[in-house]
């Protein structure tokens, strides 16, 4: 079951989350060597431990980002690099299933039906988390200045 649900098996976002602190020390709590995703790491492992990833829809939660054009490519390709070398959370639990797509898709529509002057605006995010995301999946093939620059994480790429 957890291949055919992918990568929302171990969604898990830091911004709402809390953690069984025993379950946390046992497993030996967040990796500091990510640039980040720490939360969705841990919660892989935990369930690669034989715990659960519990999700309240309940839950009130505000959490939002006012993101400019690069800093939207600055944060997916910190995303692209965290999915590259974390590709054994995609071999363990599937691929992310087409989710980016369903949100374009949902988001579009409610667009198109609340905010048409919105949908331009949406689609160049879009693109820049695209286009983001896929240099972070390359990052191997970058050098660190490039990378430095590229990053919302500049200091990770010190080491």
């Amino acid at each position: 079951m957890t291949k055919q649900l992918g990568t929302k098996v171990f969604f898990c976002s830091n911004s709402f989350a809390a953690y069984r602190r025993t379950v946390l020390l046992s497993l030996g709590g967040f990796k500091r060597d990510l640039i980040l995703g720490e939360d969705m790491e841990f919660a892989a492992r935990a369930i690669k431990a034989g715990y659960a990833n519990v999700y309240c829809a309940t839950a009130p939660v505000y959490h939002s980002h006012d993101y400019t054009m690069a800093q939207i490519v600055e944060r997916y390709f910190d995303i692209g690099v965290f999915d590259y070398r974390n590709q054994w959370m995609r071999e363990e639990f599937g691929s992310h299933g087409g989710e980016g797509l369903r949100f374009i898709e949902s988001e579009l529509r409610y667009l198109f039906a609340n905010a048409p002057l919105e949908i331009l605006r949406a689609l160049a995010q879009t693109a820049a988390k695209l286009f983001g995301y896929r240099l972070g999946r390359l990052e191997w093939l970058l050098p660190t200045p490039i990378k430095r620059k590229l990053s919302m994480q500049p200091g990770y790429w010190r080491s």
